[in-house]
């Protein structure tokens, strides 16, 4: 028996990992691979608050018509560059809006 998650559980899993990686929120257990060399400091992220966060998250899943428009037409690795891109603008946006 295989189980396939929902739409709507796919896109806010989808949703979760590209606010981490755009910043917004903590990825717990990632830690940066070993360098030989020093690291250059790492460019600031953008920091949201709670209600921040949540709007991110609201906007983002309603995008989850478009995104699976476009998944279906588009494939699944354009759909999901589509998702990241709008993840980061979203977030920078709200970091924007809290920081002013």
């Amino acid at each position: 028996m295989t189980l396939t998650p929902s739409r709507t559980a796919a896109v806010s899993l989808f949703a979760a990992v590209l606010m981490a990686a755009a910043g917004c929120v903590e990825s717990p257990g990632v830690t940066p691979a070993a360098t030989t060399a020093p690291a250059a400091p790492a460019p600031a992220e953008p920091t949201l608050d709670a209600a921040g966060k949540a709007r991110v998250e609201a906007r983002l899943h309603a995008l989850e018509p478009e995104f699976w428009t476009r998944r279906s037409r588009d494939g699944e690795a354009a759909a999901n560059e589509w998702l990241r891109q709008k993840a980061v603008e979203i977030s920078r946006e709200e970091a924007r809006r809290g920081a002013g």
